[in-house]
């Protein structure tokens, strides 16, 4: 069957294997707030539970998310549409939801007689039971009420509970989708006795401070748990003898919950790790260097499992790139934010080079409530950064300036660059029927924002 399999994927012959239901599975690993410090070429500390997958699997190296927040971008991954298309416009645990389920892709493993199951995070809907997974291993249906989810425990519980599930007898093939609470805040503590010249330095965009080194050790430290149970159930697949049928898509949601990373359209919020290993192809762990969009994971897994593609489908098949007949299949990226702790708007489209944003709220400043609570934060709000006024556009030279501080908008040398951005900016957002064009997106009823003024979303939230 794997034979059959391969050549479907590298040749593009599906039809081989619609006659015979095929025994490959899919295990997809998902972290929270990763971004592409997912990727040991890019992390500060080692990653080998990572790279125990990477090194026979295909790496994207500009693999972009839908959203720089959690439960929009989860949802167009794994419904192949844009979140302002799918109704996901805002968090799943605050009361927005799937405007369609059924074209969540466990849905269509389930018609094609396989057994899906589910282990830890999913973020897409409000209960887990609500989605169509068959089995529920860590036998909780909201993760969010969970006082223990956030301690790495949790994440080190549910590896034993998916190598168990793995190492166990099978009668038909899986979908197995492993969610991790690591890398998301509160990050774990670090020993007081490690002096703040032992700390790893934060992320560039950020001052390296003695309470910014502290933090990102915190978040190095969760980053370590998930390679732990990364490196757990690459090796559990290995020995149970699945490891050569089975496909396995590593990726994070977004970007780390740093202050302009997470939350921001810029590329530290929505640039992520993606790795995608089909068995006996780029056993060399192949880089491939093309812009994609997680939306487009949704169209190539279909067409790779032969399941059935709504017609309503919004990302791009990704095999011809995977085969090597096309160098890209985007010459854009798109992303966008509307709702998270409280409604902040924008759009962004992307090429090799260029980045445009546009900001649709009525807010000239960014608001303090959509930044994760943080040293970083407080450090910046003491420095004056939640009072700076935020231009409605901003264009960056992303070769020029790839922490995107320039804001080239009113710039003449630019003028042509901006045009095109702008225009097939306008061109994405008609042709999916972008709510925001007509004015504010209506949010779900019952659905809970925090006031816009607030500090943090540890606030009281309301209806």
């Amino acid at each position: 069957m794997i034979e059959l399999f391969l050549q479907a994927v590298q040749y593009n012959v599906y039809a081989i294997v619609c006659k015979e239901r095929m025994s490959v599975n899919f295990l997809y690993i998902h972290t929270h707030d990763s971004g592409r410090y997912l990727d040991p070429a890019n992390c500060p500390v080692s990653l080998r539970g990572v790279e125990s997958l990477t090194e026979s699997s295909v790496t994207f190296k500009n693999a972009f998310s839908a959203a720089p927040t959690c439960s929009p971008s989860r949802s167009a991954l794994l419904t192949g549409r844009w979140p302002h298309s799918n109704g996901m416009t805002g968090l799943a645990h605050r009361g927005f939801e799937l405007n369609d389920e059924s074209v969540h892709w466990v849905r269509h493993f389930n018609q094609a007689d396989y057994e899906t199951v589910l282990c830890g995070v999913q973020h897409v809907a409000g209960k887990k039971k609500d989605l169509g997974y068959q089995r529920i291993l860590d036998g909780t249906d909201d993760y969010f009420n969970n006082p223990k989810s956030a301690s790495p425990a949790w994440d080190e519980h549910n590896a034993d509970l998916a190598v168990e599930y793995l190492q166990s007898s099978h009668d038909r093939p899986f979908y197995l989708s492993l969610g991790l609470h690591s890398t998301h805040r509160p990050f774990p503590s670090v020993p007081e006795s490690l002096s703040p010249r032992g700390h790893h330095s934060p992320p560039e965009i950020l001052p390296d401070l003695p309470a910014t080194r502290v933090d990102m050790e915190g978040f190095l430290t969760s980053l370590q748990t998930a390679d732990r149970v990364i490196g757990r159930v690459v090796e559990a697949l290995k020995s149970s003898g699945r490891w050569e049928d089975t496909v396995v898509l590593l990726t994070t949601d977004h970007g780390p919950a740093f202050p302009d990373m997470k939350g921001t359209l810029y590329d530290g919020g929505i640039g992520v790790a993606l790795y995608l290993r089909v068995p006996g192809f780029a056993d060399d762990g192949r880089v491939e260097k093309a812009m994609i969009s997680q939306i487009d994971i949704y169209p190539t897994v279909c067409r790779m499992f032969s399941l059935p593609l709504p017609k309503n489908t919004q990302g791009l098949d990704l095999n011809s790139l995977l085969r090597g007949e096309a160098e890209s299949v985007r010459r854009y990226i798109y992303a966008e934010t509307s709702y998270h702790a409280a409604y902040e708007p924008a759009r962004c489209i992307r090429s090799g080079r260029y980045k445009l944003i546009r900001h649709y709220g009525p807010d000239e400043t960014i608001l303090p409530v959509n930044v994760d609570d943080s040293p970083g934060k407080e450090v910046w709000k003491d420095a004056g950064y939640f009072r700076r006024v935020r231009s409605e556009m901003a264009l960056f030279d992303l070769l020029l300036d790839p922490r995107e501080r320039d804001n080239l908008i009113d710039s003449d040398e630019y003028g042509e660059i901006q045009n095109e951005l702008s225009r097939e900016l306008d061109v994405w957002m008609i042709r999916t029927d972008d709510p925001i064009r007509s004015g504010k997106i209506p949010r779900p009823i019952g659905s809970r924002l925090n006031r816009r003024d607030a500090w943090s979303a540890s606030e009281e939230a309301y209806e």
